[in-house]
Order: C-alpha cells, then sequence, then structure tokens
C-alpha cells in the first residue's frame, strides 16, 4: 500500500510540474487583456449521474492561474496550436471549468479535450479518445477531467473509452461545434472510480494562443 501511495503521488507531481509551465511560444495574456475572449470563448457541458448531473461551461475562458480569483463562474475556450499537455504532443485544446464555493473552499470542475493529429488545424469527423493516456493515433483526443477543492484534494479521471466529433469548423474564425461521450476513469492505481460523460457538448470560438489549462 505504502509503494501504491508513493507511485501515485509521483504521477501526480509530474503531471502538476507539467501542466503549471508554459509549453507554448506565448505566454498566457494579462487578465486585463482578456475582455474579449482571447483564451476562447462559447460553452461546453456534458451530463453525467457520477458527479452532480455533470459540466455546463459557457462564456470566457480563463487559464489555469487565474482560477484563483476566479471564484464562482465558468467559462469554455482553447487553441489551435502546435503544443504539448501533460507531455504530450498536441494539436489544439479544448476545454471548459466550472467553479463553486463550498465550506468556503474554491471548488473546481475541469475538462481538458486535446486534439492530435498528423494533418493541419482541425478536420471534421471522429476523434477517438485514448485509452488511459496512450500513444494516440491520429486523429484522435486525450481527455482529462479534473476535480480539486484548490486546498486539500486533487482527482485526475483519464479516458477509458469515448469519442469526440467534430460536426463543423471555421478555420478563419476558429468556430469549432461539435458533441462527444464516453467513460472516464480515475488515474492508476485505484482506476475503481468511473464517470460516465453523455450528451456531450461543444460550440466554441478557439483562441490561436498557447496557454496553461
Amino acid at each position: 500500500m505504502i509503494i501504491k501511495n508513493i507511485f501515485f503521488l509521483i504521477i501526480i507531481s509530474s503531471l502538476l510540474a507539467s501542466c503549471k509551465k508554459d509549453d507554448g511560444i506565448n505566454n498566457p495574456v494579462n487578465d486585463s487583456e482578456n475582455k474579449s475572449g482571447l483564451y476562447g470563448t462559447g460553452s461546453l457541458s456534458f451530463e453525467s449521474a457520477d458527479i452532480d448531473s455533470g459540466l455546463y461551461a459557457s462564456g470566457s475562458y480563463k487559464p489555469s492561474n487565474e482560477f484563483a480569483n476566479d471564484t464562482a463562474t465558468d467559462g469554455a475556450g482553447g487553441f489551435i496550436k502546435d503544443s504539448l499537455l501533460f507531455g504530450k504532443k498536441i494539436s489544439g485544446l479544448i476545454a471548459g471549468y466550472e467553479h463553486s464555493i463550498i465550506n468556503s473552499t474554491l471548488n473546481e470542475q475541469i475538462l481538458l479535450i486535446a486534439i492530435f493529429d498528423t494533418a493541419e488545424g482541425i478536420r471534421l469527423g471522429s476523434y477517438n479518445f485514448s485509452y488511459l493516456n496512450a500513444t494516440l493515433n491520429s486523429p484522435g483526443a486525450y481527455v482529462y477531467f479534473i476535480l480539486t477543492d484548490s486546498i486539500n484534494f486533487f482527482q485526475m479521471f483519464v479516458s477509458k473509452n469515448g469519442n469526440l466529433t467534430i460536426t463543423s469548423y471555421d478555420a478563419q474564425t476558429r468556430h469549432v461545434i461539435g458533441n462527444f461521450s464516453g467513460t472516464l476513469f480515475s488515474m492508476p492505481p485505484d482506476t475503481s472510480r468511473q464517470i460516465q460523460m453523455s450528451n456531450g457538448l461543444i460550440d466554441i470560438y478557439l483562441s490561436d494562443k498557447y496557454f496553461n489549462y
């Protein structure tokens, strides 16, 4: 049990280290510069009986380094740019978050769908979710769902199965529309908790700048 706990802490530490550094060319812009949705804006949602009905995010997105000041709101966004997320090469990110105050503590739900495609930009069609963050066949998508209270609790889920379908994409405006569904499960060594996502919908204007999630 002690060995498993140490292994789990090493995994989480490495993930946190990789997601908090800027892997892209462009540093995140200041909050005052984000009035027009420079991190992307739109809506992202899915239903689930496993996490109090699901996640419903709408509005302009803020990156992770600004979450602490965003105490009770939500947003959806993302970017199109070759970059890295959690050490994985990606060509774009679709993201949504929802915050709430519970017992004076900020609680966060964050969904990240990282697109991998050897083709340039985004293509219409199906992106299969990668099983357990494994190496992807193109096109595909890594999925990360994070539950945290920002102080004592952090749990990450990755995809067990699922699919993202892009039904519309405008390369000039970076407007992407699609749907998704699938099953997520908690990171090893304890993979017993699962989250079923259904009726997932995205309608987002993406940014052309990389940012921390």
